[in-house]
């Protein structure tokens, strides 16, 4: 389709240039023949200089007019509709082309069970990418994923060898606290109908998922196809989260009301893929220092991280917690 247009595109490119040729070899030809017309009548050798000029500027002025309606009317007019049409037609097929490459390849509904499709293209992504960035709130499925081989196929002919995560920081108590108010929201459809504990409560849980993401990031350093992992922070307002593989880009904005929020599907070559990229670049380098997990080889490094972070859960509660996420997310998965 893209392929059909674009060839579209070329062609009226190329007829517009040359009918835009054609215009202006007419408008020479007619001015060329004016000045010819004008200088035979002036060298004819009349017997009253005023009757001379006189026959000169009648005849010039009819000439002319009778010349300029032919080659209008046959050439110019008709040239002039063509251009206006084609040049209609250029613009069109241009917004045409900008709006298609905006629009996503797939796009795949907000669902409490995941949607087949998506499942499959995203093993389908996972399978052909050497690289795997995360960026939202908290990454407790994605985590999920890398740590269970049955969770898609061809888990062991991955080609991944970097993991990335840049999650919301946990000491942002304002950015939290918005992020809790969205959740809320979409569960109760109304934006003023929970009390300040319900936000206490519900940044708590936004907290402790994000801990027991940092813990699941540490535990995939024991994946030996992996030769990179390492978790950063932002500092930015979450409402999507990014899924960046070198294929393609999966972007899922959050709604709170679902287990699985609805996600759109951008290949490697349009623009969403680069400025997302890009996005993601930009955040890892100016956040929160990295912490590169694949070193790690004691839970003391691990709870230094944590503890450094403002984590007050022990390893055994942020265990427990992933242990309990994982059961409800493998009930979950089509």
């Amino acid at each position: 389709m893209m392929t059909k247009i674009r060839r579209q595109l070329k062609k009226n490119r190329d007829t517009l240039n040359s009918e835009g040729q054609i215009y202006r070899t007419v408008l020479i030809v007619f001015v060329l023949l004016i000045s010819l017309i004008i200088i035979v009548l002036s060298s004819l050798d009349l017997e009253s200089e005023t009757r001379k000029n006189l026959l000169i500027g009648i005849a010039s002025s009819l000439m002319s007019s009778t010349i300029f309606y032919l080659l209008f009317s046959a050439t110019v007019e008709e040239y002039q509709q063509k251009y206006s049409a084609q040049r209609a037609a250029h613009i069109a097929t241009q917004y045409a082309i900008e709006r298609i490459e905006l629009a996503p390849r797939r796009v795949y509904p907000s669902s409490n069970i995941s949607d087949a499709q998506f499942e499959k293209q995203f093993n389908k992504s996972f399978n052909g990418s050497n690289f795997y960035c995360f960026k939202g709130a908290s990454a407790g499925f994605a985590i999920y994923r890398l740590r269970s081989p049955n969770a898609f196929d061809g888990y062991k002919s991955l080609a991944l060898k970097t993991a990335r995560f840049l999650l919301l920081d946990p000491r942002k108590e304002e950015l939290l606290q918005e992020f809790a108010k969205s959740n809320l929201r979409s569960k109760v459809n109304e934006v003023n109908t929970f009390t300040q504990q319900a936000i206490k409560d519900e940044v708590d849980n936004v907290q402790k998922e994000i801990y027991m993401s940092i813990l699941g990031v540490y535990h995939l350093r024991c994946l030996d196809i992996l030769h990179d992992i390492d978790i950063s922070f932002h500092d930015e307002f979450v409402f999507f989260r990014s899924e960046i593989f070198a294929n393609g880009i999966f972007i899922s904005y959050y709604n709170g009301s679902k287990t699985f929020p609805g996600s759109m599907y951008y290949d490697e070559s349009s623009g969403i893929y680069q400025a997302y990229r890009r996005n993601f670049d930009f955040c890892r380098k100016k956040g929160e220092r990295q912490f590169s997990l694949k070193g790690l080889s004691e839970n003391k490094d691990i709870t230094e991280i944590l503890q450094h972070l403002n984590c007050k859960y022990s390893l055994n509660e942020l265990e427990l917690g992933i242990a309990k996420q994982a059961q409800a997310y493998s009930k979950k998965i089509n």
